[in-house]
Formats: C-alpha cells, structure tokens, sequence
C-alpha cells in the first residue's frame, strides 16, 4: 500500500532539509522585500563645472530630489565650499580655485554620495568663463576711399569682418559646447546604471529559485521511483 503523500508527511520525512530550505526561502523572501526599497533610496550625485562655477545635483534612485542635503567640497583633505541643496536638489558654488574637487552629499539617514571632478573638467579659463578675445579687423587705409561695385567676390568680405578667433578659442568653444550636450547623456546613462543594477539583482534571485526549485524537484522524483 502506498504511503500517501502529503505536505506534512514530506516535511517530517526530510526534517533537516525542509528546515534548510525553509530558511533560506525566508531569507530570500526578506531579501527580495527589503533590497528594492534600499536601493530605491539610494542617492546619487552629479557634478560639472561651467565657467568659474560648479553646479552639482542630488537625486534617488527613484528619481526623487535629494532635497536640503549637506553638500561638502574637498580640496584634497581641506574644505573649501559648504552648502545645502534647494527643493530641486540643485548646488552651485564658485571655489576658490579650478583644480580637481572632492565633492560628497549627504542626504540624511545613511544616504551619501561622492563624486570626483577631475581638472580637464575646468577647460581653458577664459573659454569657460565665456570670455572670448576679440580682435578688430584690419583694414587698408589706401583702399577706403576708392568705391567699389558689389561684385561676387565681395562676398568674403562679410567673413573678414567678423573678429578672427584662434586655434586655441576654437578648440576651447568646440569642447565647452560638447560639455554641454553630453551632460543629459552623462546624467541618462548613470540612471541607467541603478536601475540595470537592481534588474541584475532581481533576475539572480529569480534564477537561485528556480534552481533550488529544479533541484527539489529532482530530488523528490528520485525518492518516489526510489519507493515505488
């Protein structure tokens, strides 16, 4: 006669390794309870500098504000900028001087962020001050008194008017204008970096189940062809 089969006949069969399991089912249900809303609250911080200021922005994971948080800038080990961020979560400070910068928030509650901006974010003084020299336009004092009929090629006349702009600003100007664009970019791809974080996290305590499933799966046919 067969033994029927029942939910308590099979935990008091395998006592040790239902226990076994029943533990870490609950360790991963704990697990997957509590992860979610810890890395929801996890706080993020950007930073760029644009002319002599910086400007610097806090936010959660979930897309929240990191509103009125602690601010701190290190120059190494030496404090030289303090504040606290507005209901946008937003910063800007001028430091005393463009070199590398230490910058950390603190958003309360064990919620803290660091960010490094390294010295090429500074760029050329004078392009990032948005200070561009102009030069007047040289003119030929023999020629101003003799007009001259429109013609076609009097059309680069207009360009030679115009102040000219060295290698050095040209290259500065290109690289401010870059900066600029690729900040949405820079700030886009961080936020895609947590959420493909937590994804990663869910789907490897997913796949632990389904392999603990497959395995007492197995185990449980291998002992009723074993009875039987």
């Amino acid at each position: 006669m067969k033994r029927k089969r029942t939910i308590t006949g099979f935990f008091s069969l395998r006592g040790n390794r239902a226990r076994c399991f029943l533990r870490l089912t609950t360790f991963l249900v704990f697990f997957v309870a509590v992860v979610p809303s810890a890395l929801a609250h996890k706080v993020n911080l950007f930073a760029y500098a644009e002319g002599d200021e910086v400007f610097v922005e806090g936010y959660f994971a979930d897309g929240k504000k990191a509103q009125k948080s602690t601010v701190t800038v290190f120059d190494g080990n030496v404090l030289v900028a303090k504040g606290v961020t507005d209901d946008e979560g937003l910063l800007r400070f001028t430091p005393p001087k463009k070199v590398p910068l230490r910058i950390t928030l603190n958003a309360g509650m064990g919620h803290r962020a660091e960010f490094l901006l390294a010295a090429d974010e500074w760029g050329d003084s004078d392009a990032s001050s948005g200070v561009v020299t102009n030069r007047p336009p040289t003119t030929d004092k023999s020629s101003s008194s003799v007009n001259v009929a429109p013609t076609v090629d009097a059309a680069p006349l207009v360009a030679d008017a115009l102040p000219p702009v060295s290698r050095a600003e040209l290259h500065s100007m290109i690289t401010k204008a870059v900066k600029e664009a690729n900040k949405p970019l820079v700030r886009s791809l961080t936020d895609m970096q947590e959420h493909a974080s937590f994804s990663q996290i869910v789907g490897g305590i997913g796949f632990i189940f389904g392999i603990l499933g497959a395995a007492f799966y197995f185990k449980e046919k291998k002992g009723k062809a074993g009875a039987e």
